[in-house]
């Protein structure tokens, strides 16, 4: 979904209160105050004008940041808009403009029909995951490249989370350390699934010690002096932000 579609449908790419903002455009400003205050009954001034859109980073109108009806029910139920919740169809909330606006409705339904065939590549990511012994994993040097190196993945949560096991002292330790964005990809024939997002160092001895006794024959071969004890002994922990899976000659890049 574009991130310039709010989570009601409307597309605030078009919205002139955006554009004032982008351009600092203070006789536009003024024009949107002014309507906006006829609309809806209510003392709009145009220093309330400022916004970089629903849901992107960035400053918004007070009505948008913690008024909107709408857009605090999606914050709440932490869906990517209103086309990803199951009431959306009798929903009379987000009814008010999308009853109102056939561009905000439709914009909404292809965003759940991009949800479904999401959720169905991830599902497909999944049973992917499972025909892959081994990872390519992407650190950053020093120096800004990126440095691939293949790891077994001990333990993961769908396509989210993966736990991999390395040597305290390895490069790849040294650049999580400095920079935690990394990339994981992995393959079976044509298909393919890579994520991007963050590497940590697991401190948690609980966790480390579960995946030692789950791969006890394997670990205990990698780290002889001491075992789960041994200093050498290093769990990394991933969490993707953002995937682009090619499966079945399907093709798409969002974020999970």
């Amino acid at each position: 979904m574009k991130k310039l579609i709010a989570y009601c449908g409307l597309d605030c790419e078009k919205c002139e209160a955006r554009k004032a903002t982008l351009e600092d455009d203070n006789a536009l400003r003024e024009k949107v105050a002014k309507l906006w205050s006829e609309l809806n009954g209510a003392e709009i001034t145009p220093e309330m004008i400022n916004c970089d859109g629903c849901r992107t980073d960035g400053v918004k109108t007070p009505f948008c940041d913690s008024l909107c009806p709408i857009r605090q029910c999606a914050l709440g139920k932490a869906v990517e808009t209103c086309g990803d919740c199951s009431a959306m169809s009798g929903c009379q909330t987000v009814g008010m403009v999308t009853s109102n606006n056939a561009e905000a409705l439709n914009n909404l339904k292809l965003n759940d029909a991009a949800s479904y065939m999401n959720t169905n590549l991830i599902k497909k990511a999944e049973e992917l995951l499972t025909k892959c012994n081994v990872c390519s994993v992407a650190s950053v040097s020093e120096k800004g490249y990126p440095r691939i190196c293949l790891l077994m993945p001990l333990k993961s949560n769908g396509i989210k989370e993966f736990w991999f096991s390395t040597g305290t002292s390895g490069t790849k330790v040294r650049h999580f350390k400095s920079n935690e964005k990394a990339g994981v990809t992995f393959y079976n024939g044509g298909d393919s699934v890579t994520l991007t997002g963050e590497m940590k160092i697991v401190t948690d001895k609980a966790v480390k010690d579960e995946l030692f006794y789950k791969w006890s024959d394997f670990l205990g071969r990698h780290f002889p002096n001491g075992g789960k004890d041994d200093p050498e002994y290093c769990i990394l922990h991933f969490v993707a932000n953002e995937t682009t899976i090619y499966i079945d000659g399907a093709f798409e890049t969002f974020g999970i």
